[in-house]
């Protein structure tokens, strides 16, 4: 599933099926992966050097990442989220 609002949002892709190869979620993000352990054990992947980029803000993961740490941060660019069920040993 891929979730964007337009052309100001960067896309969210959420791997809840089967578990991504790196190559899988590189390819997707684009840049440095950076990888965050939320609360409920799924990881979220985003580009380590985003802001740097001046990616565009990322709603969706933005509204995720202050549902679990509050109002701390604004994400940007493409983000994965690979849901702790399907993960597996190498996320």
């Amino acid at each position: 599933m891929s979730k964007g609002n337009g052309k100001d949002d960067s896309p969210l892709m959420v791997y809840d099926q089967h578990t991504p190869t790196y190559e899988e979620v590189k390819s997707f993000i684009g840049g440095w992966l950076e990888a965050v352990t939320l609360p409920n054990g799924d990881k979220m992947i985003l580009d380590e050097e985003g802001k740097l980029k001046g990616l565009a803000p990322n709603f969706f993961a933005t509204v995720i990442w202050h549902e679990y740490f509050g109002p701390t941060d604004t994400i940007v660019g493409p983000v994965a989220i690979i849901r702790e069920k399907v993960r597996g040993e190498d996320w």
